[in-house]
C-alpha cells in the first residue's frame, strides 16, 4: 500500500521521523480503522513498514509555503516520478493523503492500466 503525499513539511519535521503531523493523523486514522493502539509514533512507524506500508510525495521540494498555482503546478510536475515508482513496484492500493492530489494521483496511474 503507497500513501502518496504531497512533499516534506516546510518546518523541517518528517513522516519517517516520527515528527511531522502527518504521521499523527495516519496514526490515529489507522489505529481507528484497525481498532488498536500502537503506542509512539516509532512503534507506530516499526507497525507500518511491516505491513508494507510506505509514504511517497508527490513533490521533491517542500510545496507549504505555495498557494493556488504554482502548488498545483508543482504537484503535476511529480506525477511522472509517481508513475515510475508506482510501474516499478505494482501497489495494490494507493491512497492519496490529501483530497486535492486525487487528479495527480490519477494522472500517475493512467498508464498502468492500459
Amino acid at each position: 500500500m503507497l500513501f502518496a503525499g504531497e512533499s516534506r513539511p516546510y518546518g523541517g519535521t518528517f513522516f519517517y521521523n516520527g515528527d511531522s503531523h502527518l504521521v499523527r493523523h495516519t496514526q490515529k486514522s489507522l489505529e481507528a480503522a484497525l481498532k488498536r493502539s500502537y503506542g509512539s509514533p516509532t512503534a507506530y512507524l516499526a507497525a507500518f513498514k511491516r505491513a508494507g506500508f510506505w509514504l511517497m510525495d508527490l513533490c521533491a521540494e517542500h510545496v507549504n509555503t505555495l498557494k493556488g498555482k504554482p502548488r498545483r503546478e508543482a504537484s503535476r510536475a511529480g506525477e511522472p516520478a509517481l508513475a515510475h515508482i508506482l510501474a516499478a513496484l505494482r501497489p495494490r492500493v494507493v491512497i492519496g493523503v490529501k483530497v486535492d492530489l486525487e487528479p495527480h494521483i490519477r494522472h500517475a496511474i493512467a498508464p498502468l492500466r492500459n
